[in-house]
């Protein structure tokens, strides 16, 4: 049994009088023998400096398969919250299968996306990134600690 009201919610989606943003999603795929997920890590978006979402929960995704000739379209819903939260925006992410532009050593990928959200997108973020050179992102990160703890994780 749980105990005490749930400590974040989820409203149902409502995208009426949603914006488009362009953005960039990492994801991975998740395979079982029932079938494979998309499994999304983060998104990155440019307001203002760059910024990203952590998305909390996410919804199955629906694929379409030769939506145009060599086409295909997924798509999903995300929650994204700033760290402490309590009121996530359900956000909704378009990829499209030639919106590659990397998979990773360790099997993520990057592509482009559309978010359909509110037109304000930035209060929603977790924090900011940098949209490097080489089209990597660095997250804008910070471990709250003591200095004597500190001197034994820096590198």
């Amino acid at each position: 049994m749980l105990a005490g009201p749930p400590h974040r919610v989820s409203f149902a989606t409502d995208l009426s009088g949603a914006a488009s943003h362009d953005a960039f999603i990492k994801l991975r795929l998740g395979h079982s023998n029932r079938g494979t997920v998309i499994v999304p890590e983060q998104v990155f978006f440019k307001a203002g400096p760059w910024r990203f979402l952590q998305p909390t929960f996410f919804s199955p995704c629906f694929i379409g398969f030769d939506v145009e000739p060599g086409l295909h379209l997924a798509t999903l819903t995300v929650d994204a919250a700033p760290p402490r939260g309590t009121k996530p925006e359900r956000l909704e992410i378009r990829i499209r299968s030639d919106a590659h532009i990397k998979t990773y050593p360790d099997g993520a990928q990057l592509y482009r996306c559309e978010v359909r959200a509110p037109e304000r997108l930035a209060p929603h973020a977790a924090g900011r990134c940098r949209h490097m050179s080489d089209g990597e992102f660095a997250l804008s990160l910070f471990h709250h600690t003591n200095a004597k703890a500190a001197a034994g994780i820096r590198i």
